[in-house]
């Protein structure tokens, strides 16, 4: 099915760029709920690398809303392996 201008049908994936924050690359993702209509959008945690170069990975609650997806929650790390061990609490592994 195709649905035309309305964003918040979109699965969230590996190496998708962000448009906001800006250039964030997704390098991992665990989709959390499914989009129900009138209800809830769909969402993910994610890590995301980023142009922050302090701070170059962060995990994320990111959700499909019409405008796009939407990060939300971070927790800004400053290796992948610290990224990787955050996301693992957040999804329950």
């Amino acid at each position: 099915m195709i649905y035309p201008l309305d964003s918040t049908y979109e699965e969230l994936a590996i190496d998708d760029v962000l448009r906001t924050p800006a250039g964030a690359k997704v390098i991992e993702c665990h989709k959390i709920s499914s989009r129900v209509p009138n209800e809830c959008f769909a969402s993910w945690t994610a890590v995301c690398e980023w142009t922050d170069t302090f701070m170059p990975f962060v995990v994320w609650t990111i959700i499909a809303r019409p405008e796009g997806f939407v990060a939300e929650s971070g927790t800004y790390c400053k290796t992948i392996e610290q990224a990787i061990e955050v996301y693992d609490k957040r999804v329950g592994r």
